[in-house]
């Protein structure tokens, strides 16, 4: 049996043989609480915490170039001014290369920046989706289980009868895939 999740703002009334109701009591539904399951569920606390600990080497890594970079900008800066007072002391030629150089460590950091973030970015899009098509997966045995025909997130739901499902959730989603790893595709 298909499931239909969705999101909607408020559940108020559904229809029955009897005519128009405000308990769900008639409608096999349950929900869910999405939020929770991100923050709760060890996959997500695995990607979290890899994601954090790749990002801080990244960070290091990014620092450590910016540093030699305005190191050597400062002793540029040093050579433009000896320059000026004394032209002999270096030449043009020799200035320019030493800017052309400065500038392509520069243009290097900005495109690394940006590999590193794209990277990341993959990495948390690819572990994402292992645990959306294992969430999947629990959700359509849930459903099946208990012959609901809808599952709406709990945040958006003001009926309090429908019964939260989001405990089993987060216990087979940790039974079924207690860590996922860090890959790209």
């Amino acid at each position: 049996m298909k499931y239909l999740l969705i999101t909607i703002s408020l559940l108020s009334v559904c229809m029955t043989d009897q005519g128009w109701c405000s308990s769900s009591a008639h409608l096999p539904l349950a929900v869910i609480n999405k939020a929770r399951i991100k923050s709760e569920a060890k996959a997500f606390q695995s990607v979290h915490t890899q994601i954090d600990r790749l990002r801080e080497t990244f960070y290091q890594e990014i620092l450590r170039l910016e540093t030699e970079l305005r190191q050597q900008a400062a002793a540029l800066q040093k050579l433009e001014v000896s320059r000026e007072e004394n032209p002999r002391k270096i030449s043009a030629a020799k200035l320019l290369k030493k800017k052309q150089e400065r500038d392509q460590r520069k243009n290097a950091l900005e495109k690394l920046v940006q590999s590193r973030k794209q990277q990341l970015d993959a990495l948390f899009q690819h572990a994402y989706a292992k645990i959306d098509a294992a969430f999947k997966e629990i959700v359509a045995e849930i459903t099946k289980e208990r012959s609901l025909i809808l599952i709406l997130n709990a945040e958006s739901v003001v009926n309090e009868n429908a019964p939260d499902i989001t405990d089993e959730i987060i216990r087979r989603l940790d039974v079924l895939l207690p860590e996922v790893q860090l890959t790209s595709t």
